[in-house]
């Protein structure tokens, strides 16, 4: 199953990113509860959520890509995670513009906000995940590493 998880790059680009999604907003999900000491402004939760999210996603999947890729060269690895990641850039935008407008609208209608953060995160991820494979297929990002 690793093997396959290594070597098919549709596969492991998803699961990285996924991995990655799905545990920083788990570990910002407590933060992002703790707002509650310091504001009730929905604007600026959502702004602490993208910004703590954003940070442990990176961070995430940085791991994860060099975990998968490790046997390759250094270089091969760096080349590889800045293409992927000038592809998330774009796909950032429209993940935290769908998450925040999630998030927001889920405690405007009276929803926890650690629960609305959670939520609107991971329908955001699903929505991104379909976007970008299909791009990816379509476009050759999923063509194996040299």
């Amino acid at each position: 199953m690793f093997n396959h998880y290594k070597n098919k790059r549709i596969v492991n680009i998803n699961v990285n990113i996924i991995l990655a999604a799905f545990f920083s907003t788990l570990l910002a999900a407590y933060p992002v509860h703790l707002t509650k000491f310091f504001t009730n402004n929905l604007f600026q939760i959502v702004l602490f959520s993208i910004g703590a999210d954003a940070i442990l996603d990176f961070s995430l999947f940085a791991f994860f890509h060099w975990l998968v890729h490790k046997s390759h060269s250094k270089k091969v690895i760096a080349m590889d995670f800045a293409l992927i990641q000038s592809h998330r850039i774009v796909l950032s935008i429209l993940y935290y513009a769908l998450a925040g407008s999630f998030q927001f609208i889920l405690m405007h209608l009276g929803f926890y906000r650690a629960g609305s953060f959670i939520a609107a995160y991971l329908l955001a991820l699903i929505i991104t995940r379909t976007i970008h494979t299909w791009y990816g297929i379509r476009t050759g990002l999923f063509n194996k590493l040299k």
